[in-house]
């Protein structure tokens, strides 16, 4: 006859096989099954992507849907509009050939415009839900009402508070601009909103010299905004943004107000602190402290509750396109790296990558982390009896 003892031990040694297999029965029972297709705008390899895409199959997963996901790549910054508009008529034919998507989710503006603007059919027909996209083509979206979406329409005068909290009243801020259509729809949106509030340098007046900028900055409490050109009057890139960016001056900061090859890495490069108004690779490593931007949690979470809203049959066009939420964000990690401490963050501001304890990752762990624990110190524990046999 087996003792007690003996039992309980099997009893616990096989527990988290058991919590394995009824947590994967339950949740598999409760779930839709629902295909998916995700088009980002960068390539592949942008460093933010794999954990954007992970975002996106956990909130599937919250909804109580078993998204079979299909993600596709535009790799926007390597071609010029008609080879990016092939190139996503051939991601989506390729992707969709034996397999037709119930939802699209299109990030960003480059990948929304393109799919729009490509002609092919599925983009006509199949709900899309954008998200991302700092300036939507509104002239697009008459034509297609199949797509809905969020408008992360970038916050200026925010943005500058922001650095006013983290460095001072003085800070002088610059950003990079080129003569792109997101460029000048940057410079017009800009000149909106800096309509009331001290502003210089942004936009000014070609007339108003350096001399008076500064003046209007020391004397009438104007903000210094520069709008560094990244090509001169010809054409030809200038030398003048490099001067800029290789400067350390105490009272300098650089805002991120997009993402394309003139920009990218723009932080880590930086001998200033940089901001962001764009959630663009913010927390990714390259350098930028934070800012008021439409965070990547906040992007998923109203793309994917948007888009479940039409798989349990909502239309799209009963959808009405909003502006996407924000919130204060700054990154432990580049915090640290500039020399500032928690105590000088203002309490409403999220700080993201902070290290994490055992002890909280214990308070906070899932049902599915639960599981893994379990299974992993089982095998741990094996091992231990397994290597005690051996030096007996």
């Amino acid at each position: 006859m087996p003792s007690l003892v003996g039992s309980e031990m099997c009893i616990r040694d096989r527990l988290p096989v058991f919590l394995l297999l009824f947590l994967g029965v339950s949740s598999c029972s409760q779930k839709e099954e629902r295909r998916i297709l995700v088009i980002h705008s960068y390539e592949e390899t942008y460093a933010a992507y794999p954990e954007f895409n992970r975002m996106i199959a956990e909130q599937f997963e919250k909804e109580k849907i078993d998204a079979d996901i299909r993600t596709v790549y535009l790799d926007c910054e390597s071609y010029w509009e008609e080879p990016e508009l092939e190139r996503m008529r051939f991601l989506v034919d390729s992707v969709s050939r034996d397999w037709r998507p119930e939802v699209i989710l299109v990030n960003e503006d480059q990948a929304t415009y393109s799919l729009m603007k490509c002609g092919i059919q599925l983009a006509k027909e199949v709900p899309v839900v954008f998200g991302g996209v700092n300036y939507p083509n509104w002239g697009l979206l008459k034509h297609h009402p199949n797509v809905t979406g969020f408008h992360d329409k970038i916050a200026f005068n925010e943005n500058i508070s922001v650095a006013k909290e983290l460095f001072g009243e003085h800070v002088r801020l610059f950003t990079m601009l080129d003569t792109t259509y997101i460029d000048r729809q940057i410079r017009r949106d800009a000149k909106e909103q800096f309509k009331g509030h001290k502003v210089t340098g942004f936009l000014d007046n070609p007339e108003l010299s350096p001399e008076e900028q500064i003046r209007l900055a020391q004397e009438e409490g104007y903000t210094r905004f520069m709008a560094i050109p990244l090509r001169n009057a010809r054409n030809h890139s200038d030398a003048t943004f490099m001067w800029v960016l290789n400067r350390s001056y105490r009272d300098q900061c650089y805002i991120q107000l997009k993402r394309d090859y003139t920009t990218i890495n723009i932080g880590s490069i930086c001998g200033s602190p940089s901001l962001t108004a764009i959630n663009e690779a913010f927390g990714f490593g390259e350098k930028l402290l934070g800012g008021y931007i439409t965070s990547l949690p906040i992007q998923v979470e109203e793309e994917v509750k948007t888009a479940v809203r039409i798989l349990h049959g909502a239309s799209p066009s009963d959808i009405p396109i909003v502006e996407s939420r924000k919130e204060y964000v700054v990154d432990w990690n580049t915090m640290t790296q500039i020399g500032l401490s928690k105590e000088s963050i203002p309490a409403d501001y999220r700080i993201i990558n902070i290290p994490v304890s055992y002890t909280h990752l214990r308070a906070h762990e899932t049902r599915h982390d639960l599981v893994c624990r379990l299974l992993l110190e089982k095998k741990k524990k094996n091992k231990k009896k397994k290597t005690k046999r051996i030096k007996q």
